[in-house]
């Protein structure tokens, strides 16, 4: 716990709307409600990527794996590793903004949507079919429910936010 808040931010900018409609976020896992897992609107191009450069580099602390891959959302890059900790990392920087601990391994990507009260949630599950949501600003857990049935049970697909429902 110690190390994954070696490198806390100084200051933490509160999620906006407008940051959420981003549509250079990479948000859960295919981008888009119909899975496309492409990237249209990127500065990234043919002619410029043989001058990308390395600006940070981040290890995950007591972890060998992280299976979801990293969500991309308003400046941040959300994302769960093997031991159950769930990160929220400032794009930019690489400064950490908050971690959660889980119950247990995340192998699901984060999804992150507007809910009341002005703010936005950060959704996942872990190894044990608990379904999170966290206050993706604090890190804080706004709700946990296990939708599993059995003790075998799992999630390892990213939620998806649309139309005002998680599925």
């Amino acid at each position: 716990a110690a190390l994954s808040m070696a490198n806390l931010c100084p200051t933490k900018k509160p999620l906006t709307s407008k940051g959420l409609q981003d549509p250079e976020n990479w948000n859960g896992w295919g981008v888009d409600a119909v899975n496309s897992r492409y990237q249209a609107h990127t500065s990234i191009r043919a002619d410029n990527v043989t001058g990308l450069k390395l600006k940070w580099a981040f290890g995950i602390p007591d972890a060998s794996t992280a299976y979801g891959q990293p969500t991309a959302v308003a400046g941040r890059l959300f994302f769960g590793s093997g031991d159950g900790t769930v990160y929220a990392l400032n794009a930019e920087s690489g400064c950490t903004i908050w971690t959660y601990q889980a119950e247990t391994t995340v192998r699901t990507a984060i999804t992150v949507a507007a809910a009341r009260a002005n703010r936005a949630l950060a959704y996942f599950g872990d190894g044990e079919a608990n379904l999170y949501a966290l206050n993706a600003d604090t890190g804080k857990l706004a709700w946990r429910v296990n939708v599993g049935g059995h003790r075998p049970a799992r999630i390892t697909g990213a939620p998806q936010f649309y139309g005002g429902i998680l599925y």
